[in-house]
């Protein structure tokens, strides 16, 4: 009888799998450390009892120590472990794990405590008595009586022997770096230098366009006059403004140009306090404070008698006032220029 061959790739993997299986399954280490030629002692006094395990009585003293200690007792019991630094004397506690109180097959409850220490130098260290109190749960007086151990010894031995000497040697002087690692190092500071060079110049470079966007241009007095007074004769023009805020502001115009271009502060003063303050200055010539005096009288007829002037004048107060700001400007080119545009 021929079995088929998918049957028998069946059957191999079934027996790998168990093989697999059973190969993983092995005895389970107990909890808190290895156990080999430690010490076991049990305490009784019903109906208390209390066990205390280490996994060994000599150790190194690279070694830590794994110490458990198990108290049993009935449920209408309470008891109290002891506290930390009351216990284990010259080790040091590396750490402390305390377990959930279970009960056991005898009807017991089991409270559980490990322990994992580590010795500082070789010598014979003592885990003292252990004390536990407990008692009834009913009773007025709580925790009334004690169960204790006895002490138990671990001798913890050094790596070296008894017989051998430690010594301390000499501090060596420092070693001189390879040929090859010194010329490494000069050009790995090199190219440190050039770059810190190439970083510096471009942030040289960043800062002084940054300057140069934060200073706005300066617009020339003369050129900035011309631009308000192109801007209001088109506003005339297409009737956008009356007759009176015309002369209102060709008359600010040229306040603003005459403290732009001479410093005074004509925007600010009166027409009597502005023709007060031309007469002791020593940079207009004298036919041009005339003009200004002049001018300056009719723009205030307008603002403030209703004085109605023609289309010529108000032609010829705009004329005026840019023919004053082309005779006055600094700029020789530029006086070419507004002549040519008037």
């Amino acid at each position: 009888m021929m079995v088929p061959v998918r049957h028998i790739h069946r059957l191999i993997l079934t027996v790998l799998l168990t093989l697999a299986v059973l190969s993983g399954c092995g005895p389970v280490e107990k909890q808190g450390g290895p156990h080999d030629g430690g010490i076991d002692r049990s305490y009784s006094q019903p109906p208390i009892t209390l066990m205390l395990s280490t996994d060994k009585s000599e150790m190194a003293t690279v070694e830590k120590l794994y110490f458990s200690l198990h108290v049993l007792y009935p449920e209408d019991y309470e008891i109290k472990m002891p506290t930390e630094e009351d216990e284990l004397d010259k080790f040091r506690i590396l750490s402390v794990r305390d377990f959930p109180q279970k009960l056991t097959g005898d009807q017991l409850l089991e409270s559980r405590r490990d322990y994992v220490l580590e010795p500082f130098l070789a010598g014979e260290y003592l885990i003292p008595k252990i004390e536990v109190a407990y008692g009834k749960k009913s009773e007025q007086i709580k925790l009334a009586q004690v169960i204790a151990s006895e002490p138990i010894t671990i001798r913890v031995n050094s790596l070296f022997a008894d017989d051998q000497e430690l010594k301390l040697h000499d501090i060596s002087g420092p070693l001189s770096l390879p040929h090859d690692l010194r010329g490494l190092t000069k050009r790995l500071l090199s190219v440190l230098l050039i770059l810190l060079a190439l970083v510096g110049l471009v942030l040289l470079i960043i800062k002084r366009r940054a300057d140069k966007k934060a200073i706005p241009a300066v617009i020339p007095a003369h050129r900035q006059a011309f631009n308000e007074l192109d801007k209001l004769w088109q506003e005339n023009k297409t009737g956008k403004i009356s007759v009176k805020e015309f002369y209102y502001k060709i008359s600010m115009i040229l306040r603003c140009y005459i403290e732009n271009r001479f410093g005074l502060r004509a925007p600010e003063q009166t027409t009597e306090e502005f023709i007060a303050a031309i007469v002791w200055d020593t940079l207009l010539l004298t036919r041009q404070k005339e003009i200004l005096k002049e001018y300056m009288k009719r723009c205030d007829m307008v603002k403030f008698a209703e004085v109605r002037p023609s289309h010529d004048d108000v032609l010829m107060a705009y004329e005026t006032c840019r023919g004053f700001v082309v005779e006055t400007m600094v700029n020789d080119s530029a006086k070419e220029n507004a002549q040519d545009a008037v």
